[in-house]
C-alpha cells in the first residue's frame, strides 16, 4: 500500500487506489495559492460572474459596483 495507516478498516484496497491517485503536494500548493486569490468577495463575485455571462469590463464594474480601474 506503501502507507502505513494506524488503523484498519478492511478497506486497504480502496486506500491504496485512492492514495495512488492522490495529486503530488505541489499540484495542491497552486491550487491552494488560486484560492487564496479569491479570499476577496469582489473577486469572488466577479469570478462568478465571468463563469456565467460574458461581458466588457464597464458593465462588470457596474455589476460589482466599483470603477472600472479597481
Amino acid at each position: 500500500m506503501g502507507v502505513n495507516l494506524p488503523h484498519s478498516h478492511g478497506n486497504h484496497k480502496l486506500i491504496s487506489e485512492i492514495i495512488k491517485k492522490t495529486p503530488q503536494s505541489e499540484r495542491f500548493e497552486a491550487v491552494s495559492e488560486t484560492f487564496k486569490l479569491l479570499d476577496d468577495p469582489i473577486r469572488l463575485k466577479l469570478f462568478w460572474l465571468l463563469c456565467h455571462t460574458e461581458e466588457c469590463v464597464m458593465n462588470l464594474a457596474a455589476m460589482l459596483d466599483i470603477t472600472s480601474p479597481a
